[in-house]
């Protein structure tokens, strides 16, 4: 029988930073200044995030219509089973 597998913590032995395949200086971006930024840098990073956010949204809202559909197929509507039993 296979053994579950579980993540415990305090097992867990680290990686070291050598050999880790990013740094957090890699994956974190610059930030920028909002004082010496060009206007339209602005502009397109506000742009770029709502896009995003509108991506992500959109794969949310998608995924529960797919979850409301497949489980509402698996129900009898209520019109055809009181029909039916009468």
């Amino acid at each position: 029988m296979a053994q579950a597998t579980t993540l415990n913590p305090w097992r867990e032995k680290g990686m070291p930073l050598k050999k880790q395949y990013r740094s957090w200086k890699r994956q974190v971006p610059a930030f920028i200044n909002k004082y010496d930024s060009d206007p339209y840098t602005r502009t397109r990073i506000v742009l770029m995030n709502g896009i995003e956010v509108g991506a992500i949204m959109q794969g949310h809202n998608f995924s529960r219509a797919r979850a409301t559909r497949r489980s509402a197929a698996c129900w009898p509507r209520s019109g055809a089973s009181s029909s039916s039993s009468r």
